[in-house]
């Protein structure tokens, strides 16, 4: 892949997550009944649509317990801490199929747990 499709496909994500971040800003807030039904699909499927309505309510702060009754336990815990969410979503990088996810994680700047969430990130996930 030349560098400027590389280019283009990092700038797509993050193009995609800005828009996604200024409309969840700007845009409706979703009913609880959204988020509910959101909550439930998420849980069931990994959907990504339904996770665009979760990303409204989850907060930095929330406890751990707070997050998984919104979004479920985590695909995987690479470390104590760091929870992966994956979506049912797709991005190529290079020849691979890099599947399109949450990041959260829940340790300080020392990377101690702390039990509350402190920082987010929506992206391409894996090691």
């Amino acid at each position: 892949m030349s560098s400027g499709k590389r280019a283009l496909n990092r700038w797509g994500i993050l193009g995609f997550c800005l828009i996604f971040c200024l409309s969840g800003a700007y845009g409706e807030i979703p009913s609880s009944p959204e988020i509910e039904q959101a909550s439930a699909e998420f849980k069931e499927s990994g959907a990504i649509e339904s996770l665009m309505v979760l990303l409204v309510p989850l907060k930095r702060g929330m406890s751990i317990s707070e997050v998984e009754n919104l979004v479920g336990k985590p695909t995987y815990s690479p470390v104590d801490g760091q929870h992966y969410y994956a979506t049912d979503a797709y991005k190529r990088i290079d020849k691979r199929e890099i599947p399109l996810g949450l990041i959260l994680d829940f340790r300080n700047d020392r990377n101690a747990p702390t039990g509350k969430l402190e920082s987010i990130f929506f992206g391409p996930i894996g090691e």
